[in-house]
């Protein structure tokens, strides 16, 4: 909300001749104002009165993330779009937090993947950090689920398949991400599948953001997580890109509940779902690759991304195979009784023939 307001002045124009209405007017205006000094308060514990921070330029905010603004910015000195987080004040002023995230910064700024939104600058302003990331425009899974429902089994495959080895990419690098859901799959403009979110943000713990309030925060948490073995690694990533593969295919959830703790719960205790009985039509292949990925021990899980890479790309090729091939369309015929013509030739006609004959 810009521009500002003088509610004295309203009110006093007001004062006179309209019965009730200048009390719901007055209550109007301290809602307004309220709204627009949070904001206004907000936008200064953001960046204070500057646009520009170390050769980027803001071009827009884009909202607030777990530690801190999020911005989409121009790189100068690359003339290229960035996506820039800045660290909030508060997060700043605690040193060890802030040396981790700066470390988990430079971690994630020298992994690069194809299909993974990579980092690309860490730095400061004001002793407050900041981290630039590839700008990729695009949808998410997450959004197409919602306005097209499940998506095709090849299809899903081949995007899990590119995610499995960018996840690959990531834990080479010594990084877990902690944070793999339908949200954070995202398909480009191009149509390119990407892994998004990795960051800083990912020393966050997987079981908080399963604690956010809402059942959908825990589909795709894994069984060690919930138990308090581990805070993420990189087997409760495959784990939750498996659920995300099962809802993309089912268009549901593996498990479900009214509440976040009920879903932990089967985590932990119910066994893996059948993918066929939900959707038929979906290959064994496939229902055996999901059931691994969901496996309720990290033993039983594929070893690593790639190895689930291979074992997607090779269901997806088999489904390119035994699907059924569309038959080509009949050659014209022209004329009630001409013959079909040979390649390179013209069909002829009962006249023609007629004349030949002559």
């Amino acid at each position: 909300m810009t521009g500002e307001l003088d509610t004295r002045e309203v009110l006093e124009s007001d004062e006179s001749g309209f019965g009730r209405k200048p009390r719901l007017h007055r209550a109007a205006v301290r809602r307004w104002e309220k709204r627009y000094n949070k904001d206004q308060d907000r936008r200064e514990a953001r960046l204070g009165s500057t646009d520009r921070i170390a050769g980027y330029e803001l071009v827009e905010w884009l909202g607030d993330g777990a530690w801190g603004a999020i911005y989409r910015a121009h790189q100068l000195s690359l003339d290229r779009p960035v996506v820039l987080k800045v660290m909030r004040p508060e997060i700043a002023e605690d040193e060890t937090r802030k040396a981790a995230i700066l470390a988990e910064a430079r971690r994630v700024a020298r992994v690069a993947h194809t299909h993974l939104v990579c980092g690309l600058d860490v730095g400061e302003v004001d002793g407050r950090p900041y981290f630039a990331m590839e700008a990729a425009e695009g949808r998410t899974v997450e959004d197409h689920l919602k306005d097209h429902g499940r998506l095709p089994e090849r299809q899903t495959l081949r995007v899990g398949a590119k995610i499995a080895r960018a996840l690959h990419a990531t834990h080479a690098g010594l990084l877990v991400h902690r944070g793999v859901r339908l949200r954070s799959l995202l398909i480009t403009n191009q149509g390119v599948p990407k892994l998004t979110d990795l960051g800083p943000a990912s020393l966050e713990s997987a079981r908080d953001l399963a604690d956010e309030g809402h059942a959908s925060t825990a589909w795709y948490v894994s069984p060690e997580i919930v138990r308090g073995e581990t805070s993420g690694d990189p087997a409760s990533d495959l784990y939750a890109l498996g659920a995300c593969l099962f809802h993309m295919l089912a268009g549901v959830p593996p498990f479900d509940g009214d509440t976040p703790e009920a879903v932990r719960e089967k985590h932990v205790m119910s066994p893996p779902p059948s993918l066929r009985a939900l959707v038929p039509s979906i290959s064994e292949a496939t229902d055996a690759i999901l059931k691994r990925c969901l496996a309720k021990r990290a033993s039983d899980r594929y070893l690593n991304g790639k190895e689930l890479a291979d074992a997607l790309e090779a269901a997806a090729t088999t489904q390119a195979r035994t699907a059924p091939v569309a038959q080509a369309p009949a050659a014209p015929v022209t004329g009630g009784g001409s013959r079909r013509a040979t390649k390179g030739q013209a069909p002829v006609t009962r006249r023609q023939r007629r004349r030949r004959r002559r």
